[in-house]
């Protein structure tokens, strides 16, 4: 085991071995002094502490975003093989899907992937618990800060997991499915899970992952609902988008599209 780690503030130490491809860290197989930076940002919800985690690689890359914290499969597959780039997750002390925080001794509860619109947040601050102008300003905060991250990246990868008894796969974006409406294209392969599956913001990426016979949704910019979510902003800013979206417990699944993802050299 190899604790060599450079004195960076707030660097986690981590476990690892140079005979695993990404443990918690990129050993560079020279000199076994491992490149991963651990760096934590504070941001308050009112009196309640989240963080932004960014895990900084030894390599120039692509931003890979973690919103949902009960989806571990997509980050644990991350760690496993991206050798550049920057992994950003969204720590919270309940490590659910969705963040709760106290404002003026009340509690709210907000999806945090449903927040990068003004009416994505009052939808998801109203559907879970309840909604004010006071309220909406603390988490547009965070949504802000959160876009800083990405404003960097040559493309934005989305680390997602979806549940093996629930009802989102591929194939909710045919035609009669709930999502339908945000289809422009679609590729189903006979080879692959429905749950495990892309969804991209252009055309380009869309025939990268077609061609190579994986699932893939090429979203409708124009006639997607609007629900805050990321893919809408970057589909309506042209910030090139990937969503990963695989089941839980698909580890060695998501891993392939994530080596995928990483040899992506046009964009």
């Amino acid at each position: 085991m190899c604790d060599r780690f450079p004195l960076i503030s707030k660097i986690k130490r981590v476990n690892c071995s140079c005979k695993e491809r990404f443990p918690q860290a990129i050993c560079n197989h020279k000199d076994y002094v491992h490149k991963v930076k651990v760096i934590d940002k504070e941001y308050y919800l009112g009196q309640t502490k989240v963080l932004i985690r960014t895990h900084e690689l030894k390599g120039v890359g692509f931003i890979y975003l973690n919103l949902h914290s009960n989806e571990t499969t997509s980050v644990e597959a991350a760690k496993k093989v991206l050798t550049k780039g920057k992994i950003i997750t969204l720590e919270h002390k309940e490590k659910e899907r969705n963040v709760s925080f106290t404002l003026d001794n009340k509690k709210f509860l907000f999806d945090p992937n449903r927040i990068f619109s003004d009416l994505g947040i009052k939808n998801t601050l109203e559907n879970l618990s309840e909604y004010n102008q006071k309220v909406h300003k603390v988490v547009f905060s965070l949504s802000k800060n959160i876009i800083v991250y990405l404003k960097n990246g040559q493309i934005i990868v989305a680390l997602h997991n979806n549940k093996a008894d629930g009802n989102y796969s591929i194939e909710s974006y045919l035609e009669g499915g709930e999502e339908s409406h945000a289809t422009a294209d679609i590729h189903i392969s006979k080879s692959r899970h429905k749950d495990d599956f892309f969804l991209v913001t252009n055309n380009e990426l869309f025939q990268y992952f077609k061609k190579r016979n994986f699932n893939v949704v090429l979203q409708d910019n124009i006639k997607v609902l609007e629900d805050g979510s990321l893919s809408v902003y970057c589909g309506k800013n042209n910030i090139p988008y990937i969503n990963i979206e695989a089941q839980h417990g698909h580890l060695n699944d998501q891993m392939k599209m994530l080596e995928m993802v990483q040899k992506i050299d046009f964009i």
